[in-house]
This record gives structure tokens, C-alpha cells and sequence, in this order.
């Protein structure tokens, strides 16, 4: 059947010739952690992290600006009861804002779309659609 000259498919080493070295293969995409501080994609993902955070803060400064206006309008009229409630839950979600980091927010994301993924493929479209109109006029 199988003759001594014959190649054997399943052993690569059979298709070696005689002066090729038998080590096994070093990685050759492998990052030098010694040489760099951090790996590329470590730097990137912090880099967008840190945007991330400050994009964050600063939506949580202008909700509270948009609550201290939304009171100081409304003040002495009728509107004042309504207004401080909304500006009351305007100030909670820059306080949540400002206490929470991106890995907190993507946590819980990845978790509620997990545990309700029809309603979250609902609010994609919906907000989708949103968005259509709004650029469409």
C-alpha cells in the first residue's frame, strides 16, 4: 500500500526536505508587551473610553443647565409644578451621568438587550425612524 518514498498527507513533517528546520513555528503577530507599555488596541480602546467619559460629563453639565433654565422659566406660573418635576429628573440624570463609567453603562446595556431583545430591536427601529424623519426635512 503505502510505499517508504510515498508522502504522507497527514504528517506535514513528511514534506519537509532534509536541511528545513523541525521547530514549530513562532507567531509572528505576537505584541512585544516588554518593548511597549501597552498593546495598540489597549491605547485605542482607552483613547475612545476617555471620550467616551468626557462626552458623559459634559451631557450631564448641559441636563443641569437645561434644568436650572427650565425652573428659572417657569417660575410664578402655573407651569412651575410640572417644570421642577422634569427638572428634578433632568438633575438625576446628570447625577447618574456623572457617577456612572462606560464599562457600568455597557454592562447594563448588553444585559437589558439581552433580557429583552424584541423591545430593544423595537426601540432600535423606533428611534431609527426618528431619525430618518428628522434628517429627511
Amino acid at each position: 500500500m503505502d510505499s517508504p518514498n510515498s508522502k504522507n498527507y497527514a504528517d506535514y513533517e513528511s514534506f519537509l526536505t532534509e536541511d528545513t528546520p523541525r521547530e514549530p513555528a513562532q507567531e509572528t503577530g505576537a505584541v512585544n508587551t516588554e518593548s511597549a507599555s501597552e498593546p495598540v488596541h489597549h491605547r485605542e480602546h482607552s483613547s475612545v473610553k476617555e471620550r467616551i467619559d468626557s462626552t458623559m460629563d459634559t451631557a450631564a453639565s448641559k441636563l443641569r443647565d437645561v434644568a436650572s433654565k427650565t425652573e428659572r422659566s417657569a417660575r410664578g406660573t402655573e407651569a412651575y409644578g410640572p417644570a421642577s418635576k422634569v427638572s428634578e429628573q433632568l438633575r438625576r440624570g446628570a447625577g447618574y451621568l456623572e457617577s456612572t463609567n462606560v464599562d457600568t453603562v455597557l454592562v447594563k446595556t448588553r444585559d437589558t438587550v439581552r433580557r429583552n431583545p424584541l423591545a430593544t430591536m423595537g426601540a432600535a427601529f423606533g428611534i431609527g425612524f426618528l431619525i430618518a424623519l428628522v434628517l429627511r426635512k
